[in-house]
């Protein structure tokens, strides 16, 4: 152990540096339950003597870091009550793990920790355990400061020490004197730019991960008003700190976003320095990283957790109906609505004279991640379909810049998947006021979403001569909603729901005439959800949808514009995408008759279902 745990000394020689703590980190790694035992053995103290190797004010070495990191993992998978019994003993370790977040074992620590990530369990595996030793085993987190500490973390450097200091307060004698010594290494942090946006960023990926675990009381206290508002609080005071002529038009790049991203700077600064974009990965933006958790507290279908996935599947086994979907949390919800108007102003494009050279010509600004995040959140706040957040929606006037952004930068395709997404969750979800602004012209403040798919260039001058839109392929699939939307698509689905919510209803009624002396009875949950399906929610959704199709089928028909490109273009584009009527050179299994009927496939790719360490995604 001493060889994996302890530097090597100054005349050690190559064995001793590199050999041994190799060896020693696959020993303890050989999935031998003896191995696990004896480290567990005797209050863990062996497992402890691992755990005190970040409990020290120096950098870590990476080496031996990641020998920690892979240690640690496999014993905390592999002896869960042990090792949480360790850490509830000695809750100082919490701290040191997130004071150590900026290296990416200590991250992956955490992670494990927080039951978000086992490389070596198979989600098959990992939903058997959850179902055998119950859906949350990680409760006990929710009862320490580990959520406070890591929110903390996605500020700046002096935030992170007036946090630990904080919790210093209330922590033993001896860790608060070892925060009294650690007190220049956070100076050093501080000093370090790229120290801090690693911290910033691997915090991130654990919160995100807590986030996408639900349900469990971890996630519950994030999804929490205090919680998010917290967490945009640190992701937005940086905007605070620009300058004062940048603070009526928040522009895309401030000195505080990162450390640079003008590309075309040359080295003997003749060029003026340009303000940084959000091509820097992780050291673009906090604002950044804070979206990505805030998307996964919002968005059922990136927080589907184990629990969720077993329901699922033995639902299934046992012909049972499905679990009812996750919502996103109302509180969580509301908390970003009031984040929105100063989100929405990053999307606004005057005054940012930042530029950038791509392969294609210069971009005047540069699009950038982090206004690509708020239209992330916006699509997802819309696909939340909340009742409460569509006038806030509205009044925020997001939606006409998302859309404005869409026509501006044709070779985003990220950018063009989320507006197109938000366009047709309003579409399908029928919302009248977001269906009004949808359609609405662009001098009273709409998107004009006809305008939008009508008049969309189809080409572009780039600096290898015109090329084709690369949004054009999203424009055709946004068409089709419409077309579908105005013939009722919708309605057909949302009457089959109706019908099947009644014959539930009449199944609940005839039970309870009937009822089965060996049944238990109905949960409160039961008769709630009960009273809910009798309450014509099923047939109000229905009608809803009725009468955004016969809006929409209104609205197309007296547009000028529409009729001409359904039957050209539109019509023409669709037939050459027709795979089923190639000739040559289809693909096989395209005449499967099954191939459409899974109708929760979009046809798209997930952008936001990556998980791990993946923030320079954008960059590849």
């Amino acid at each position: 152990m001493s060889f994996m745990v302890a530097p090597p000394p100054a005349d050690a020689d190559a064995r001793r540096e590199f050999k041994y703590p190799y060896l020693a980190c696959e020993i303890f790694c050989c999935e031998l339950d003896a191995v696990f035992a004896t480290l567990c053995e005797d209050e863990c103290e062996l497992f402890g003597r691992i755990v005190r190797f970040i409990d020290t004010n120096e950098p870590l070495r990476p080496m031996l870091a990641g020998y920690f990191g892979k240690v640690v993992g496999c014993v905390v998978a592999r002896r869960a009550p042990e090792t949480t019994r360790f850490f509830q003993t000695h809750p100082k370790y919490l701290r040191l793990l997130v004071r150590k977040i900026e290296n990416l074992a200590v991250a992956e620590v955490l992670l494990r920790l927080v039951g978000a990530d086992d490389p070596g369990v198979s989600p098959m595996q990992g939903m058997l355990m959850s179902a055998i030793h119950g859906a949350d085993q990680t409760g006990w987190l929710a009862e320490t400061t580990l959520l406070d500490q890591l929110l903390d973390a996605l500020g700046d450097a002096p935030s992170d020490a007036d946090a630990e200091d904080r919790l210093v307060s209330e922590a033993s004698p001896d860790a608060a004197d070892a925060a009294d010594a650690a007190s220049p290494a956070r100076s050093d942090r501080a000093a370090s730019s790229s120290t801090v946006a690693s911290r910033r960023a691997n915090a991130a990926e654990v919160l995100v991960g807590i986030a996408r675990g639900a349900p469990s009381a971890l996630a519950d206290r994030l999804a929490t008003a205090d919680a998010v508002e917290k967490l945009f609080a640190k992701g937005l005071e940086s905007s605070a700190d620009a300058p004062a002529e940048n603070k009526a038009v928040p522009t895309y790049g401030s000195c505080s976003d990162g450390s640079s991203g003008a590309n075309d700077v040359d080295a003997a600064s003749a060029t003026p320095p340009l303000p940084a974009t959000a091509h820097s990965g992780a050291a673009a933006s906090p604002l950044v990283n804070v979206i990505d958790i805030a998307i996964a507290v919002l968005d059922a279908k990136r927080a589907a957790g184990p629990a969720q996935a077993m329901q699922a599947f033995l639902a299934a086994e046992t012909g049972e109906a499905p679990p009812e979907p996750r919502r996103a949390p109302a509180a969580a919800v509301a908390a970003c609505l009031r984040a929105l108007p100063r989100l929405a102003a990053f999307l606004d494009l005057a005054g940012d004279a930042s530029a950038q050279k791509t392969t294609w010509g210069a971009m005047t600004p540069p699009l950038g991640l982090k206004r690509v995040k708020v239209v992330d959140l916006v699509a997802t706040l819309v696909g939340a379909r909340s009742e409460a957040a569509a006038a806030p929606i509205v009044a925020s006037g997001a939606l006409p810049l998302c859309v404005g952004l869409f026509r501006r930068y044709p070779f985003n395709n990220f950018l063009h998947h989320h507006v197109e997404r938000m366009c047709r969750d309003v579409l399908e979800w029928g919302h009248p006021a977001l269906l009004a602004h949808l359609f609405a012209a662009e001098e009273a403040g709409g998107c004009d979403v006809v305008g939008v798919v009508t008049q969309a260039p189809r080409a572009v001058a780039t600096a290898r001569g015109p090329a084709r839109a690369g949004n054009l392929g999203h424009v055709t699939r946004l068409s089709n909603v419409l077309v579908g939307v105005a013939a009722g698509a919708n309605v057909a689905e949302d009457a089959e729901d109706a019908e099947a919510k009644d014959v539930e209803v009449n199944a609940v009624q005839e039970k309870e005439k009937d009822p089965d002396p060996n049944d238990p009875g109905e949960t409160p949950d039961d008769n709630s959800r009960r009273e809910n399906d009798a309450t014509g929610s099923p047939r109000a959704a229905a009608a809803r949808a009725r009468a955004a199709s016969a809006f929409v089928k209104e609205q197309l028909e007296s547009d000028p514009r529409w009729a001409a490109y359904q039957e050209g273009e539109l019509a023409s584009r669709n037939a050459l995408e027709n795979t089923r009527a190639w000739r040559c050179g289809r693909p096989i299994g395209m005449d499967d008759p099954d191939d459409d009927d899974d109708g929760d496939d979009d046809g798209d790719f997930d952008l936001g279902a990556g998980a791990g360490f993946s923030r320079d995604a954008y960059d590849r």
